[in-house]
């Protein structure tokens, strides 16, 4: 099939086999690369947010739903220049923007209704057990070359959380990622710090460093006890303590908030991967990983 970066004329009510909603990730480009590998299949790929200020936003998926059945969807809906357009889909809608499912009535009832939202699918998952990569830009060595070091960290606090906080799609979710409320982080960054600090004065790399520019050989990462983060924070232990806090930012992989699991387990998406009570809804991105990969 021919493939091309379409008009808005080109796909408004237009009917496709397969509509992909893609967001900031690769993942739904390579599923619609797959799928018009062959000829006699149509496929729409849609961008969920714009690509410039003035672009198209998908902003939702139309679900349609009838009793003893499972949630299905024939339209992906976006708007462009204040006009809403309708791609249709014969067969599914593949996903890798899980924003747009909030915004299209599948997820937390307690959340989506007091939005305004019209709920098509309860699934209380929806937007839970959020894991980051974070990192530290702090950890960086100045050094012969433009190179230098990070540390890092996967946080995967059960309580993180990604969800809509609002029923227009141009107002981003909120992300509440929790970091740092578990113990053991503060104290895994830290010693990573301190592992670093340690390869850089080790031949043959230490030939090549110049200087530690941050955190600077100043502040010291001594060894902490586990648990002493709550106690009085004085003296190294407080450095330590502000300097993971105030110089952690995040790797953007961003993972899990529509896990891959049995669905009694916590769970929005099963093994193939569908939405858990619709019938040609699939997710394809970071989100149905259960684990972070990056441990």
């Amino acid at each position: 099939m021919e493939q091309k970066l379409a008009r808005i004329a080109d796909v408004s009510r237009k009917k496709y086999d397969f509509v992909v909603v893609v967001g900031g990730g690769a993942a739904g480009c390579i599923v619609a690369a797959k799928l018009s590998g062959n000829p006699n299949t149509p496929v729409a790929l849609l961008k969920a947010g714009p690509a410039h200020l003035d672009g198209p936003l998908v902003w939702k998926i139309n679900a349609s739903e009838h009793e003893h059945e499972d949630v299905g969807v024939i339209v992906a809906e976006f708007d462009y220049g204040g006009q809403v357009h309708k791609v249709f889909a014969r067969k599914e809608v593949i996903v890798s923007a899980r924003h747009v499912l909030e915004l299209s009535g599948i997820g937390d009832r307690e959340v989506l209704g007091p939005l305004g939202t019209t709920v098509r699918l309860d699934l209380a998952p929806a937007g839970t057990n959020v894991q980051e990569h974070v990192a530290m830009v702090v950890s960086r060595i100045q050094m012969v070359g433009d190179r230098g070091l990070i540390t890092s960290r996967v946080l995967d606090d059960e309580e993180s959380a990604e969800k809509i906080q609002f029923a227009d799609p141009k107002v981003r979710p909120a992300i509440d990622p929790h970091y740092y409320e578990e113990d053991i982080d503060l104290d895994i960054i830290a010693s990573a710090i301190k592992i670093i600090r340690k390869v850089t004065q080790t031949e043959p790399f230490k030939a090549l460093v110049v200087e530690e520019r941050l955190p600077r050989r100043s502040v010291k990462i001594d060894e902490g006890t586990y648990g002493t983060w709550q106690s009085a924070r004085v003296g190294a232990e407080s450095r330590r303590t502000a300097y993971v806090r105030e110089n952690t930012y995040s790797g953007w992989h961003t993972a899990g908030s529509m896990s891959i699991k049995p669905r009694d387990k916590n769970s929005v998406v099963n093994t193939r991967p569908s939405v858990y009570g619709t019938n040609n809804i699939r997710v394809v991105d970071l989100s149905a990983l259960p684990i972070h990969m990056a441990r």
